[in-house]
């Protein structure tokens, strides 16, 4: 069950803060002003795929509604109207088996005999019954929908736009009924859809067996056959040979087979068999073979030799069994040689009372004791494992037959050229599947099977009579006509019992038995929502074709086919012209989440510990929508660390120190002027825009993934941890000047336009934010705001790039100090910066600049030089190289070069191009030259620049880490003591001599840093004190406020 949404004891300021936003909506009726946005306006046309409510949402419903939820907030918020009518899908198995395991029913007789009314009143009651939970799931995630006027695909209006639907097709002759093979679920006791069937594949591995024919009249000669299906030779009637394949007949083991020549290797492998004869597989056709059961007798109808081209010679023998009742292809087959269609398994996928040996069980569980009956009267030539992939029921998971059946059909076949050319009006995300998975599905497509011999759906609206005359019925009021009987429900309890005289002959006419598939109910949406053509048929050709959907990939199989296939059908249009396909989210295992696997997770338990914010950011940032995603909440709780928990420390950043020193939001013509602000707020609002522009060109090309990625690198590395990190002085210092202020205005403006841009995607966090950072004249919600526009005249390209070549120094920088193992807060003298070229200069003479990469890199002064002015290169002698040369000279040179300084040496080389020793005149060649780096320097490198650290500390850069070391300590101190931000201490300090001498020479910083009026060196003292191990010092601190 989904919980309550409200939390006891302490909890996480960011979920505490999504329940505060909740009842901020609330109080203030934001998600119907968000919903009633931009009427009037051009419109943004958004259909909901409608889930079935008979049971609690899971986290893997969560990601299709948030990825749904940023493309509508953002057009909202970018003028659009988006209606966003919410829907319930409400018919089909889904709630059937739901009921039937809440009654204790295994079957349809037991649904018989219970009731038909009673069970579809029990569907009824059970649509229903998670509905609260879902709707309070939508309002915690922050999905805006409007639950209040959902299309109920049950209601009566709903259901007479569907028979509406089928009258058309009926006219254009695309509805037919056939006897014919059908996937079909004996759980269910209905067919299935060739796109419900795609839904259900699995990988199974199971015995196939190759099986021995008795040629009639023939004492020990066979046809050998191969099947996967045992239970399937109860009912064969014939077998089929290629007319163009070579066949043989050989003699194996004291018997004679017949197969084909290009599978005697595969089949009887490399020896053991001798070939007697070969011949062409036409010769055999008729040919006579005795059944392998003859549980009816077909007399001369069946138990012969056909041909048929559709025989390959890929796995087998070459030689097919046919059973047609059982198989597409032998259905076909046995029209063509007038076969009986052998039946002799009953809707449940049991044998028939005629099967004496197996009456009454299931065909799979058949197969062995079939398998063993062959064995045991010499029929069975082997056995051998086989892996295959196999359909199962996509809602009950039982295995599925194909089976001889009546049904009706859609014929979408002849619509294949159609729905191919309106799949090309449909921008697909990603583009793949729209030529892959889906286009290729197009262009196998099969008559829809539309009939459903079930109980809770829409009825088929097809009445005939004994004459064999049709009528599609196409509405209530033609239903009310035909028969004179008033009708205020679709259902079956109402219109089962409905006849009324044939228009042709006058004979009574009934209503066929069947009910239609419930994805034709979803596929419906874009017209039956609106009850069209009924009613609202401005409105219908206003929001038709629909510009967005988003559904999980598995929807390519369902609904994104159905609504394709019926728009295409009815109206030779595409029913939507974007989708965003997700693949699936998996459980931590790796499974698909669904209700029937019992693997579904809560999202109650990650709205009560994460944060919903977290878990949408989660969804869309950790990877494309076409990559799957294994859910666990560790997951969650690191992107919400990486993101979200960053971002809250930005704002609580801004809060705090703004509350302190009174700062409010200010109007455009109050605050500091762009041109006077300081480098580093002109960066950051450079890189704002730059985000905006990029953000709002993805979200437009329903391309989310990299706008989320790119805005995530943005908070946590540029406004995070460079903009506040090295601008947190400005936002401290006591003075309130025009630095002061213009730091304000940036920081207030970046996270304004943030809140807005980032609305979409966490909408508690982006509420928080906007609500403290909104100019008392703007919209009271950042959902009823609009969505930020770049500014071109704030992106300022050179800036940037100096930036950036700063932010490299620093980083090399910060590279070359770990590799020291020197604490950041040791003052170091100087930084060389090699490289970079006439950008790192520019960037060393803006004070600025330079100001901060001081600050950074804690050293005193920064210079550029030339990587050859910072290495010392040593010249060793070459011996494999100088050695043929010099030959009796070479022990001489040796001796000579032991005495001389290899850098001195090479200095030699490189002014004078040649060295004179022991009389012999050497060059660069005749050495080996080594570069290293002097032994008070560290190296780090980043962005094609090395940065050389000197490490060398001096009295001066000891006494300024120390207090650098004090001070931390007095701020980790004040933090224990709980002390406002504001507040002022007095402060005692005593230690060792060096530690005491470094807090005298720095009282002043110390005292201006940690906001104290007072330091008395060499005693103790405060309400409050300490003793601390420093660098092996020891160290005392007392305080008091």
């Amino acid at each position: 069950m989904c919980g309550s949404g409200e939390q006891q004891g302490p909890r996480d300021p960011v979920v505490e803060n999504e329940e505060e936003m909740l009842r901020f909506w609330r109080e203030n009726d934001v998600i119907r002003k968000s919903l009633e946005r931009g009427e009037g306006g051009p419109y943004f046309r958004f259909l909901e795929g409608p889930p079935t409510a008979n049971a609690p949402p899971g986290v893997h419903h969560i990601y299709a509604r948030t990825v749904k939820d940023i493309i509508n907030k953002h057009r909202a918020m970018k003028g659009y109207y988006v209606p966003r009518m919410g829907g319930w899908d409400c018919h089909g198995l889904p709630v059937e088996i739901s009921v039937e395991r809440e009654l204790g029913i295994k079957s349809k007789e037991e649904i018989e005999k219970y009731g038909v009314e009673r069970f579809i009143e029990m569907c009824k009651r059970s649509v229903f019954t998670h509905i609260e939970d879902w709707s309070k799931t939508t309002e915690r995630m922050g999905y805006f929908l409007d639950l209040e006027r959902p299309y109920i695909t049950m209601d009566t209006k709903y259901m007479e736009s569907i028979w509406w639907s089928l009258k058309t097709l009926w006219e254009k002759g695309l509805l037919y009924q056939d006897y014919s093979i059908v996937p079909y679920c004996p759980r269910c006791g209905t067919p299935l859809s060739s796109h419900e069937v795609a839904q259900g594949y699995k990988d199974i591995t199971e015995p196939s067996i190759y099986v021995k024919f008795r040629v009639e009249g023939e004492e020990n000669l066979y046809f050998l056959a191969w099947t996967t299906t045992p239970w399937t030779l109860i009912s064969n009637v014939a077998l089929a040979v290629n007319p163009d394949f070579r066949y043989a007949e050989v003699e194996v083991g004291g018997e004679r087979l017949i197969l084909a020549v290009g599978r005697l290797k595969e089949v009887l492998g490399d020896n053991g068999y001798t070939v007697i004869r070969t011949f062409e597989g036409s010769e055999m056709e008729g040919k006579r073979y005795e059944p392998l059961y003859n549980f009816k007798n077909l007399g001369f109808d069946a138990h012969f030799v056909i041909l048929g081209e559709f025989v390959t010679l890929e796995e087998g023998t070459g030689i097919v069994h046919i059973a047609p009742a059982f198989g597409e292809e032998d259905f076909e087959v046995g029209k063509v040689y007038s076969l009986p269609v052998l039946q002799l398994v009953n809707e449940k996928g049991e044998f028939v009372d005629e099967v004496e040996p197996w009456r009454e069980m299931f065909v799979k569980d058949a197969d062995p004791l079939i398998i063993e009956d062959l064995r045991r009267r010499g029929l069975l030539h082997s056995v051998v494992d086989y892996t295959h992939t196999y359909p199962f029921c996509w809602r009950c998971g039982a295995p599925l037959l194909y089976y001889a059946r009546d049904a009706w059909f859609i014929k979408m076949s002849t619509l294949r050229e159609e729905l191919l050319k309106n799949n090309e009006e449909i921008n697909w995300v990603p583009e793949f599947i729209k030529h892959g998975r889906f286009g290729n599905f197009l262009k196998e497509v099969k008559d829809w099977t539309l009939s459903r011999e079930r109980y809770w759906g829409t009825p088929l609206p097809i009445w005939e009579c004994p004459g064999g005359h049709r009528v599609c019925v196409g509405s209530i009021d033609e239903l009310e006509k035909l028969s004179g009987r008033r009708v205020d429900d679709l259902h079956r309890p109402t219109v089962d019992p409905i006849t009324f005289p044939c228009p042709e002959c006058g004979k009574e006419m009934k209503r066929v038995p069947y009910v239609i598939d419930v994805w034709y109910d979803s596929g419906s949406a874009p017209f039956a929502s609106l009850h069209y053509p009924f009613e609202n048929g401005e409105e219908f050709e206003r929001q038709f074709p629909r510009d967005y959907i988003s559904e999980a990939i598995d929807q390519t199989r369902g609904w994104f086919y159905s609504l394709l296939a019926i728009s295409t059908a009815v109206f030779n249009r595409p029913a939507y012209l974007n989708v965003i396909c997700l693949d699936l989210i998996l459980d931590e295992k790796g499974e698909k989440m669904s209700k029937s696997r019992g693997n579904v997770v809560d999202p109650w338990e990650v709205f009560r510990n994460e944060g919903a914010d977290a878990l949408r950011w989660y969804l869309l940032v950790t990877s494309p929508p076409w990559k799957p995603k294994n859910f666990s909440r560790k997951l969650v709780l690191e992107a919400k660390k990486r993101f979200i928990s960053v971002l809250w420390n930005v704002y609580t950043f801004y809060r705090t120190y703004s509350e302190l020193d009174g700062y409010r939001p200010r109007g455009v013509d109050e605050r500091v002027p762009y041109r006077r602000r300081a480098a580093v707020d002109r960066w950051i609002l450079s890189r704002l825009n730059r985000l905006v522009k990029y953000v709002d060109e993805r979200l437009t090309d329903f391309d989310y993934h990299p706008a989320a990625e790119a805005i995530e690198r943005f908070v946590s590395e540029e406004l995070s941890n460079w903009y506040v990190r090295v601008n947190r002085r400005r936002f401290w210092k006591m003075e309130r000047d025009e630095d002061k202020y213009s730091a304000y205005d940036t920081l207030q403006e970046v996270l304004h336009t943030l809140s807005r841009l980032l609305a979409p995607f966490v909408v508690f966090i982006t509420e928080r934010i906007y609500r403290e950072v909104r100019l008392p004249t703007e919209p009271e919600s950042v959902h009823l705001a609009d969505y930020p526009e770049p500014n071109e005249g704030l992106m300022d390209e050179g800036l940037e790039r100096r930036m950036e070549v700063l932010l490299h120094i620093v980083g090399a920088g910060r590279e070359a100090r770990a590799a020291s193992r020197i604490k950041n807060r040791q003052p170091l003298k100087t930084a060389y910066v090699a490289g970079g070229g006439d950008m790192v200069e520019e960037v060393l003479q803006d004070e600025e600049l330079l100001k901060i990469a001081l600050g950074e890199l804690n050293v005193k002064e920064i210079k550029p030089v030339r990587e050859e002015e910072i290495l010392k290169r040593r010249a060793s002698l070459d011996a494999r190289r100088a050695g043929p040369r010099l030959r009796g000279a070479m022990k001489a040179v040796m001796e000579e070069l032991e005495g001389m300084d290899p850098e001195k040496v090479y200095d030699i080389l490189s002014k004078e191009g040649s060295i004179m020793l022991a009389g012999e005149t050497l060059t660069m060649d005749d050495f080996m030259v080594e570069e290293a780096l002097p032994g008070n320097l560290k190296l780090g490198e980043e962005g094609g620049l090395k940065v050389y650290l000197d490490t060398v500390i001096d009295e001066g850069l000891r006494r300024e880490g120390l207090a650098k070391e004090i001070v931390r300590r007095i701020q980790v101190m004040r933090k224990d003591m709980n002390l406002p931000y504001d507040a002022t201490i007095k402060v005692w300090l005593k230690g060792d001599r060096e530690m005491e001498d470094a807090a005298r020479s720095l009282s002043e910083y110390i005292l201006k840093e940690t906001l104290s009026k007072s330091l008395v060196v060499g005693e103790g003292g405060g309400s409050y004190s300490k003793e601390w191990e420093v660098d092996g010092l020891n160290l005392f601190i007392g305080i008091e406020r």
